[in-house]
């Protein structure tokens, strides 16, 4: 079910226990050794995190800015591989703090030409917007169970491609314990290779994780993707400009999300409301 919201059949395809932060510091540990160079596209607070965490990890970490709401051109991304021989991009696809979706369709290409590794942060974007793994090439993936998959927080799901899984082995420094793909991967069987433990599991996590999984197969990606996407449609026409946010956006945005079971028009329709009403009565109480 994993492989089929991801689009890809990559043998190491897994639910790791761990928050999309765990995914991304996933991705950083397992694809580049101590030394080497990352890209970073930061559009926002996530990005930004990624840094952190490869610099934590001693990598040559070249950091890449934007404006809020800006995205990357593919030839700027192509021209920092060159300069910098990078061995992996990461970009995140769905930047909530920034309300950026960043394209992806032929970026797998750029760094494939460059023998560099595409990672990708899809914490947010899974199950909300197209996500072709396979077709896109993208080398490495991380997404977040809360979001429009709609099971609790803290599971992690991941993807890596066979390129990734060649970097992993051909590692001098293994990644720390928790975050190391190839002894997980062992564990879900994703190779011929077994083992039977890594950490223990909360299991009705993953049951729910799994459900998730169930309703979404169920309805249909498609038909996920454009339930979403009505809602952000009819949410927009409602031109509501207000304060909070997160990163770039504090004090320019509210962050609402209408994922996975709550993406429904009359969701949306019903906060719009309950936002009016709270707002007049702030005012009448300011009065």
């Amino acid at each position: 079910m994993l492989k089929y919201v991801y689009q890809t059949s990559n043998p190491l395809t897994l639910v790791a226990q761990t928050s999309g932060n765990g995914g991304n510091e996933t991705m950083v540990t397992n694809l580049a050794d101590p030394g080497e160079t990352i890209i970073v596209a930061v559009a926002g607070i996530w990005g930004l995190k990624v840094v952190d965490m490869g610099r934590r990890y001693k990598l040559n970490v070249i950091q890449l800015t934007k404006n809020p709401g800006e995205i990357y051109t593919f030839e700027e991304l192509e021209d920092q591989i060159i300069e910098h021989k990078a061995v992996a991009l990461f970009v995140t696809q769905g930047e909530s703090s920034g309300g950026v979706l960043q394209p992806l369709d032929g970026l797998g290409e750029i760094c494939h030409k460059h023998n560099c590794l595409l990672a990708v942060d899809a914490v947010v974007s899974v199950g909300i917007v197209p996500l072709f793994v396979d077709r896109w090439k993208i080398d490495a993936v991380c997404g977040g169970s809360q979001k429009g998959i709609g099971a609790p927080a803290g599971m992690c799901l991941l993807s890596f491609s066979p390129r990734a899984h060649k970097k992993m082995l051909e590692k001098k420094h293994p990644p720390p314990y928790i975050f190391d793909m190839i002894s997980l991967g062992n564990v879900w069987k994703c190779f011929e290779t077994t083992h039977s433990y890594h950490y223990t599991y909360g299991t009705p996590m993953l049951a729910a994780v799994r459900q998730a999984l169930v309703e979404i197969c169920e309805e249909g990606l498609e038909s996920v993707w454009e339930r979403h996407k009505k809602c952000s449609d009819l949410f927009y026409q409602y031109e509501i400009e207000f304060g909070f946010g997160i990163g770039p956006s504090a004090d320019k945005a509210i962050r609402v999300g209408f994922m996975a079971q709550n993406a429904k028009p009359e969701i949306v329709e019903h906060f719009v409301i309950a936002l009016e009403d709270g707002i007049k009565y702030c005012r009448l109480n300011e009065n």
